[in-house]
């Protein structure tokens, strides 16, 4: 039998909470994965690749839950720890940088700033080796 800690049930209640904002409730599914992320740091720790991904599907859902200054600042605090945990050019980090960028322009109304950094983001990722394929035009 497994309990509510085993890693089992915490990838069942991740997906449940996806599933949850898939079907229209962003409120509810950021709750979920703030209880998820909670039970996640505790029973993996705060750099276990599962615990990363239950940080950023919270960013998103509270994003999607209309606090997207919320979700620019959980992405770029997730930004700095999936580089020191991962590196800055594992995949999950350029995605992070990149959800970082886009709730920041949501929340500042896609302002100048904001859409000077896209671009940095863009010559950065066209600088990598799988940099063609992620970089927009």
């Amino acid at each position: 039998m497994q309990g509510a800690d085993h890693p089992n049930t915490l990838a069942v209640r991740h997906s449940l909470a996806r599933w949850q904002g898939e079907a229209g409730d962003a409120a509810r599914a950021a709750q979920a994965f703030a209880e998820l992320v909670s039970d996640r740091r505790r029973m993996q720790g705060p750099d276990h690749p599962d615990t990363l991904a239950a940080r950023h599907n919270l960013a998103n859902w509270q994003g999607e839950a209309g606090a997207a200054a919320g979700a620019a600042q959980a992405f770029a605090e997730l930004v700095s720890d999936r580089r020191r945990v991962q590196g800055p050019d594992h995949p999950d980090t350029v995605l992070a940088h990149r959800e970082a960028q886009g709730w920041a322009e949501r929340a500042t109304g896609y302002n100048i700033p904001a859409v000077a950094g896209r671009s940095r983001l863009r010559r950065w990722a066209a600088a990598r080796p799988w940099g063609k394929k992620a970089a927009r035009p």
